[in-house]
């Protein structure tokens, strides 16, 4: 109820008790005078009533009013949302899941290949790492006298049934802005979606050439019949060394896990 509304009851409530208030002395004319008073009090409630009847249908009015263009908004807003959750954004951005030749449910295959890389053993080696297409062209171009030279990549996890394998990747593009791959972990933080998850890999310390760090899908898929020991370039589990590395949390000799992540 509206103040104004009540502040007119207590005042109709207040002027109906004051004609009540009779004074004992005056006892002529008290019956004729009751019966006046009655058929005013009388009046006076059901215009109490009436008028609460219309100030609750009002604020009743104004509620569903109100409620209903609240409704109306919240719905157009659950719509939207729906909406842009179902379309694909115009953000977009591109990842390499490392050991895995497909792509997440929540992103698309843009190719698959596999993990090459410089020479394990060599000081001028090329660091990075590549994912190279299954489906390259060439256009003729003879090789000069001195070249850069790419190996296929292999795993080094001796006893583990993977070693010697080659290793497969796939470049994958998801709908959203922002993907990081974080290290030491195998969980996304909250908000963002998880694309995959594995172990952090590189060259070993004792190789000549220098690797980077890559995340390996767990799965560390390979090439069919792909496990001759080539040894070119070359990737091993990482594990922790305590010392400027805090331990804990980490703990020396554990392998590091590692999550790709978008947002």
């Amino acid at each position: 109820m509206s103040p104004l509304v009540a502040l007119l009851l207590v005042s109709l409530v207040s002027s109906a008790s004051a004609s009540l208030a009779v004074d004992p002395a005056d006892s002529q004319g008290a019956s004729s005078g009751l019966q006046e008073q009655d058929k005013r009090d009388v009046d006076s409630v059901e215009l109490q009533a009436n008028i609460l009847d219309l100030a609750t249908k009002r604020e009743l009015d104004e509620l569903r009013s109100w409620a209903t263009g609240r409704l109306a908004t919240l719905e157009l807003q659950t719509v939207t949302s729906q909406l842009q959750s179902a379309l694909p954004s115009s953000a977009s951005s591109l990842y390499t899941r490392w050991g895995s030749e497909t792509c997440s449910n929540t992103s698309s295959l843009v190719y698959s290949g596999v993990m090459g890389g410089g020479l394990n053993n060599k000081t001028g080696s090329a660091a990075n790492a590549l994912c190279l297409t299954l489906e390259p062209v060439y256009d003729g171009h003879n090789p000069p006298t001195w070249t850069s030279t790419v190996y296929g990549s292999e795993y080094e996890t001796t006893p583990e049934e993977k070693q010697d394998q080659d290793g497969v990747c796939s470049v994958c593009r998801v709908h959203r802005s922002t993907t990081l791959m974080i290290p030491g972990t195998n969980v996304c933080p909250n908000g963002w979606t998880l694309e995959y998850s594995g172990y952090l890999m590189a060259g070993h310390d004792n190789n000549p050439a220098s690797t980077e760090y890559i995340c390996v899908d767990k799965k560390q898929d390979a090439r069919y019949g792909s496990n001759a020991n080539n040894n070119g370039n070359i990737y091993y589990y990482t594990i922790g060394i305590c010392g400027s590395l805090p331990c804990p949390p980490y703990v020396q000799g554990k392998v590091v896990t590692c999550v790709v992540c978008s947002k």
